[in-house]
Order: C-alpha cells, then structure tokens, then sequence
C-alpha cells in the first residue's frame, strides 16, 4: 500500500484505539523505510497515533521530526496552526525532546502568533515546559511575549488555565498575577466544582508545584498561598512512582542492602511541593570518612 494509506490506517487505529503492536511495528518499518517526504498533515497523524497509543519506534519518529523541518523551511502556504499545535501536543506526549525540531516548531509560532489559536500557543509552553527546553535564541520572546499572552478568559475551561499558568512556572516565567490567581480559594473551589468535588492527584499536584516554587524562586512575590492547615485535602495527594521507577528503586534497594542498614534509607519523603524524594542517609562511620 501507498505511504498515504499506510498513515491512514495507523491514524484509523489510534481513533479507534486499536493497538496491534505486529500492525504498528510493521507499518513503522515501511514508513520509515520510505525515501518520500512526509507531509506536514501526515507527520502530525503519525504522531497522533504514537502518542494515542503510547508506541513509540526510534526510527519512525526520526524521519517525522526530520521530514517536519524539511517542510517548515522558507513555508509559507500554511495558513492554521492547528498541525502544528497537534505536533506540539503529540511530542510531549511522548516525552521526545528533539531540539531541532522543537526550535522549528517554536520559531513558526513565533513568527505566526497572529494566526496561532489559543491551545496551539499552550501547546507550546506544556511541550517546551514538560520536555524542560527553551531554545536560546527565542527565550526573551518566548519569556516576554508569547508565554504571558493568555488570560483565563482565552482557555475553554479551568484546567487548562492551570495546566498554562504551572508551565509558566516550569519555564521559569515570573507572572505573579497568575500564580496569585490559581492559588486563591476561589479559584480552588471553581476548580473543585469543575471535577464535581474531586480533584485528582494530577491538578493537586500541580497546584503544590505552583505554591512550592513561587516560594523558592520568586522571593518577591507577595500573593496568595496555599497552607496544609486549610487546603488539607491538597497537601495530602497520594505520589506513586509509576512502575518502570518501582523496578529502578527496588533495584537500587538491592544493590545498597549489602552496604548500608535499611534503617539509614528514607523513601518517598513528602516534600510538600507535589513530588516526592528519595532520601539516603548515611550514617556509617566507615562510610563517611571520605
């Protein structure tokens, strides 16, 4: 079948989520295989597919991101943002932080903010934010124009804006007004209604992420702040390590049980800031004479 059907079928996949791995494996070979140019439109249905059904292949992705600066190069026939907020999207889903392809991506949206709709602009700082890159040579107009852009009145719903005003945060943007913002009770309680009284651990977490940075990175900051007496049920959010990190603690575990006693060992210490730490004291004399 031709490089256009093969896309289609791992798009119609992905919508009707359907993860045949032999499918999948076998249509990345053959995409990847191929001396033809993605379009733009199909890099961005190939991606949506890779993120939708979490399969990633090395190779695949590699023509994508190279075939994708091959397009943006001196283009100018696009006319919506919306592959490239789609591409965005799907590269921080999968956690890929190819920085050639995120400095064309971000440079188009620099160039194209007047043609750029509300998410693509979030889908930008969420990608560069969660990949944790900037590219240097747009960083003061990322920091200064782009990012600070967007109000709570431009997003579709509340979670969004928080999701927005924590990448801010990531990307080390002091926009007090925002953090002041989400950190108030009202907007907590609005938030609470959004997920009829139930905020999940993700929304906690970046609300403590929030709260926990202001206070370490922006001395000046004067605004609203959460506190574990009254926002009890934020503070107490369960961190679990994911099972890939389960095998590497207890892997590590192992090896350090010949050499230090398990007692000297603190695990998923809670830092109060949405994230957990690892604490290994070590209290053996032996061991500290270096």
């Amino acid at each position: 079948i031709t490089l256009e059907q093969q896309v289609k079928v791992m798009k119609n996949l992905a919508l009707k989520k359907r993860r045949s791995t032999p499918l999948l494996r076998s249509l990345s070979f053959n995409i990847s295989g191929k001396d033809e140019k993605l379009t733009l439109k199909q890099c961005s249905d190939v991606l949506f597919a890779m993120a939708s059904l979490n399969f990633t292949d090395a190779a695949l992705i590699s023509k994508i991101c190279d075939d994708i600066q091959v397009n943006l190069k001196g283009n100018t026939d696009i006319k919506k943002s919306t592959i490239i907020g789609s591409m965005l999207t799907s590269l921080s889903l999968l956690k890929h932080r190819d920085t050639a392809v995120l400095d064309s991506l971000t440079e188009w949206i620099v160039a194209n903010q007047a043609i750029c709709r509300t998410q693509d602009v979030q889908s930008l700082c969420l990608t560069l934010a969660s990949l944790n890159y900037i590219p240097m040579e747009l960083e003061e107009i990322i920091k200064t124009k782009i990012a600070p852009s967007l109000s709570l009145m431009d997003f579709k719903n509340i979670n969004e804006y928080l999701s927005y005003v924590w990448s801010l945060l990531a990307m080390n943007i002091n926009v007090e007004e925002a953090f002041d913002h989400v950190l108030q009770d009202s907007f907590i309680e609005s938030l609470k209604v959004y997920y009829n009284n139930d905020l999940p651990a993700s929304a906690k977490m970046k609300l403590l992420n929030i709260n926990g940075g202001v206070k370490l990175f922006f001395p000046t900051y004067k605004g609203a702040m959460l506190s574990r007496e009254k926002h009890k049920e934020i503070f107490d959010v369960p961190l679990m390590y994911n099972s890939e990190k389960q095998l590497l603690v207890k892997a590590m575990l192992d090896a350090l049980a010949s050499l230090i006693p398990e007692s000297n060992l603190r695990l998923n210490f809670d830092s109060n800031m949405g994230f957990s730490i690892g604490n290994l004291s070590i209290c053996s004399p032996l061991l500290n004479k270096n």
